[in-house]
């Protein structure tokens, strides 16, 4: 009798650390997703605007590459992509704002 209760103790500590584990592990990665989600929304809505904003612009030849995808294809890009764009895009803007 005293070994199964030992053995039945040992696997429900087992089985409450592993509970604990994958707990832990939820909650990690939910927020590493949430700050990421956060990040994208705040890059998607950097973009949205800059892109309206050079849409109504006169903008030179050699940056008219910014503006070659439509804003829908632009917002499917990665996030590298789209932060490498906010801040080309933001350059462009400065410098048309620069010469008005």
């Amino acid at each position: 009798m005293g070994k199964r209760w030992a053995v039945a103790l040992i696997r429900k500590l087992w089985l409450v650390t592993w509970d604990l584990w994958e707990h832990h592990n939820g909650v990690l990665h939910e927020q590493e997703n949430a700050l990421a989600r956060e990040r994208s929304s705040k890059t998607n809505s950097k973009v949205c605007d800059l892109f309206q904003e050079l849409m109504g612009r006169h903008i030179l030849p050699r940056d008219r590459h910014l503006l070659r995808l439509s804003l829908s294809e632009l917002l499917k890009k990665d996030q590298e992509y789209k932060e490498v764009w906010v801040l080309q895009a933001t350059e462009v803007l400065k410098a048309i704002n620069k010469n008005v």
